[in-house]
């Protein structure tokens, strides 16, 4: 909710920037389409890059309640790792690619 009331509140602002977006975590349905889709329209129409990086879950690092309910809440009891730093590089990648056809533009003025 907070990010949302940022980007709206900054919709004019940000619309003038090169936005990405990135989205983490382990269920890879959601995706980066559900941050998207929270976004002002103008602000999502606007992304030139977007991507979906996956996440971890250290189950050994977790705490006995924090284990209990994910135990509860995905019926498993492991460290799970959906991470694909392919996926990260190549949205860095596309941000970079954007950032330079802004300068090529800017120049060539």
């Amino acid at each position: 909710r907070r990010a949302k009331a940022f980007a709206t509140d900054r919709e004019t602002e940000l619309a003038d920037k090169l936005l990405g977006l990135f989205a983490i975590g382990n269920n890879a349905e959601l995706g980066d389409k559900a941050a998207q889709a929270a976004l002002p329209a103008a602000l999502s129409e606007a992304l030139v890059a977007s991507a979906y990086v996956g996440g971890r879950l250290e189950y050994d690092k977790l705490g006995r309640f924090e284990r209990f309910i994910i135990r509860k809440v995905t019926g498993k009891a492991e460290s799970v790792s959906t991470l694909d730093l392919a996926k990260a590089d190549s949205f860095g990648a596309e941000l970079y690619a954007a950032h330079g056809k802004k300068l090529a533009a800017k120049a060539g003025r």
